[in-house]
């Protein structure tokens, strides 16, 4: 399988370091996580590079799992501005 990279971009009205830990604690994650109908059970996130995740969507139709390992993680800084944040985590998609 070749390489595929996967880059989301969105504006959201929140500090860089909130948005961080939305993405990167479980109990943020799945108040939100999920498009309309999906909602998200159960979360794992070991916060280190080589660590897991793993996020639960559960949907009509049963529970799917998205699983990965953190290959890179960059916090959001004091110095960054809001507008212009690095990218907040950079994971592998796996199929």
């Amino acid at each position: 399988m070749a390489d595929l990279d996967l880059n989301l971009e969105r504006h959201i009205a929140a500090s860089p370091q909130r948005v961080f830990e939305a993405w990167t604690r479980p109990q943020l994650l799945m108040q939100w996580w999920g498009p309309p109908g999906v909602t998200c059970p159960g979360a794992l996130i070991d916060l280190r590079v080589g660590g897991p995740y793993a996020i639960a969507n559960l949907t009509p139709k049963g529970t799917v799992w998205i699983r990965g390992e953190f290959e890179v993680i960059e916090p959001p800084t004091p110095d960054d501005p809001p507008h212009l944040s690095p990218p907040l985590l950079t994971r592998p998609l796996v199929p």
